[in-house]
């Protein structure tokens, strides 16, 4: 999901095991979103009183908290949601999407197979114990890439501004 977001020009903290899962911001609209992000192959999914703790913080932090949740079968798509409200415990995934954040979760789900496309070969040929360090590198390289991206259309931009200022 980080390299998800980093693709779609997020700049991307990645927490790995601490709080919640990620923190994005976008430099173009100044959005922020600190993602909790959890994969089921149920209906439902767990939500445990240290989860809504950490959306509080960060929410208290100045980032508008989300919620992602990908059912893994055939045909599913990432739901990323609102956090305000949703309660601890078991959740039934369906009910989630009416608290759907459609500009994000339209990104993420338009985004995510390519990101999957480009990894899965590689994340299936590693043994289990090396996919997490493996990933760390991969989103380590496109943070990079994003960063450079984000110069690039930074210097288009301020080409075209000039372009205005002359006689």
């Amino acid at each position: 999901m980080a390299i998800t977001f980093c693709r779609l020009g997020y700049l991307v903290k990645n927490h790995c095991s601490e709080g919640v899962d990620i923190d994005i911001w976008h430099p173009s609209n100044s959005s922020s979103y600190s993602i909790e992000v959890k994969t089921t192959s149920k209906n439902t999914v767990q939500l445990g009183h240290k989860d809504v703790e950490d959306w509080e913080k960060k929410s208290r932090e100045g980032y508008e908290t989300a919620f992602a949740v990908l059912r893994i079968e055939l045909l599913s798509d990432w739901i990323v949601v609102k956090t305000k409200g949703i309660p601890t415990g078991t959740i039934l995934i369906g009910r989630l999407q009416g608290r759907a954040i459609p500009q994000l979760q339209e990104e993420v789900k338009g985004k995510f197979p390519e990101v999957l496309a480009d990894y899965a070969p590689h994340i299936l040929n590693k043994p289990q114990e090396d996919v997490l360090a493996y990933l760390d590198k991969c989103l380590e390289k496109e943070k990079k890439n994003s960063l450079a991206r984000a110069d690039e259309r930074a210097f288009n931009i301020s080409s075209c501004d000039r372009s205005f200022l002359k006689p």
